[in-house]
C-alpha cells in the first residue's frame, strides 16, 4: 500500500494515541505485524541488509526482532519504495540494530552506506536520532549520534532545522564521570534524499554526506569496544510520530573481502540540467539529469560485454540541498538506489 508521508503521519499519530501507550517494555512474547502495512522485506534491495540485523522497537521490544522478512507495523514498514521508521515519545526508537560488532581498531572498513530522506518534522519534535555507532553493553553509550536538531547552538552559533554529529571523547562505564563530547555541523536538512556514509578503519572515524567529509576523527581511545551500527529512528522529544525515510541502506563489513570494490573518493559536482554521472570501468554509462526541484535522475548501465542490464534510479534532493549527480560513482550509488 503506498501512502503519502503525511497521510501515513496522520493515521500514525492516531495509532500511537490510542494504543501505544498501553504497551508496556517488551511487550507481547511474540511480535506480530499489523494488517495494512507492506513488509520492507518485500523490496529486493534490503534484502541483505534485514538479514544482517534485528529491528529494536522501545518501548514494545526492546530485546529485538530477529526475522523481519516479512514484518510490519506502523513503525517499520514500507511505503513508497522506501524503509519507513516511526515513533514518538520520549526515548522511544525504531531502530536496526546490525549484528556484526566490532573494533576501531580493525584493519578491515566497517561502512554503514545509506540513501536518506528525513521529511520535516511535525511542530513538537527536538531532536531526534537517525543513525548511530553504538559500544554495546560495555560502553553504555554511542561513539557516534548522527541527529536532527530543531533549534540550538554549537559553540556560538545558533543553528535551526539542522543536521549534527556528535562524538563521545572519552571512555567508562555508563554515568562514570562527565561524558566529553564533540559536536560537528553537518548542514541543513535536505527537503529531498541524500547519501550519508559512515566509516570506521584503523581507530580512525569518518563520515561523509554526499560525498563530502564532515567528521575525520582519531577514535583510538574507543578500541576496547564492541561497536554496533544502528539506523532508524531514536526520539530524543518529540509529542507527534518522527518519519525516517531509507530508500537504500547497505552495511560493508569489508569491501574487499565481499567481493565489492570500494568506490573512490567522491567528487561531488554541480547539478547543471545535463550533468552526466561518472563511468564505471568496463561499463558504457549514460546519465540524464534535470535540475528541477524533487526531480528523478534516471540512468540505464550495460555492465560488460553480455552482461545483464541492470537499471538504478538515483533520487536526487532540490538543488538547494546540494545536487547528487556526481557524488559517488553509478556503480556505488547503484548499490543503494532504488530500482
Amino acid at each position: 500500500m503506498v501512502r503519502s508521508v503525511a497521510a501515513t503521519v496522520a493515521v500514525l499519530l492516531l495509532s500511537f494515541v490510542a494504543g501505544s501507550a498501553a504497551e508496556s517494555e517488551g511487550g507481547s512474547a511474540t511480535p506480530t505485524s499489523e494488517p495494512g502495512y507492506d513488509a520492507p522485506g518485500s523490496i529486493c534491495r534490503f534484502k541483505d541488509t534485514l538479514a544482517a540485523a534485528k529491528l529494536q522497537i522501545k518501548p514494545k521490544w526492546s530485546h529485538g526482532i530477529d526475522d523481519l522478512s516479512a514484518f510490519a507495523r506502523q513503525e517499520f514498514h514500507a511505503a513508497n519504495d522506501s524503509m519507513v521508521f516511526v515513533q514518538a515519545g520520549k526515548a522511544a526508537r525504531s531502530e536496526l540494530r546490525f549484528r556484526a560488532e566490532w573494533s576501531t581498531a580493525s584493519a578491515a572498513r566497517r561502512r554503514l552506506f545509506g540513501l536518506v530522506h528525513l521529511p520535516p518534522p511535525g511542530p513538537t519534535a527536538e531532536q531526534f536520532t537517525w543513525l548511530q555507532i553504538h559500544g554495546g553493553k560495555a560502553a553504555g553509550v554511542p561513539l557516534l549520534r548522527l541527529y536532527w536538531l530543531r533549534d540550538g547552538r554549537r559553540g556560538h552559533t545558533r543553528v535551526r532545522d539542522a543536521l549534527l554529529a556528535v562524538v563521545r571523547l572519552n571512555v567508562g562505564e555508563a554515568g562514570d564521570g562527565a561524558r566529553i563530547t564533540k559536536v560537528f555541523y553537518l548542514g541543513q536538512r535536505p527537503e529531498g534524499p541524500f547519501y550519508a556514509d559512515v566509516r570506521v578503519q584503523a581507530n580512525t572515524l569518518t563520515v561523509l554526506i554526499n560525498g563530502a567529509p564532515k567528521v575525520v576523527a582519531s577514535v583510538a581511545y574507543w578500541s576496547q569496544y564492541q561497536n554496533n551500527f544502528k539506523a532508524g529512528v531514536y526520539v530524543q522529544k518529540a509529542g507527534e510520530p518522527v518519519v525516517v525515510r531509507y530508500l537504500g541502506l547497505k552495511e560493508y563489513p569489508s569491501p574487499a573481502a565481499a567481493g565489492v570494490a570500494d568506490p573512490p573518493p567522491p567528487r561531488p559536482r554541480g547539478g547543471a540540467r545535463g550533468a552526466r554521472l561518472r563511468r564505471p570501468a568496463g561499463a558504457r554509462a549514460r546519465a540524464r539529469a534535470d535540475a528541477r526541484p524533487a526531480a528523478v535522475a534516471r540512468a540505464r548501465f550495460d555492465v560488460g560485454a553480455g552482461a545483464r542490464r541492470r537499471r538504478a534510479v538515483l533520487r536526487r534532493p532540490p538543488r538547494t540541498a546540494g545536487a547528487l549527480a556526481g557524488a559517488y560513482p553509478p556503480a556505488a550509488a547503484a548499490a543503494v538506489a532504488p530500482r
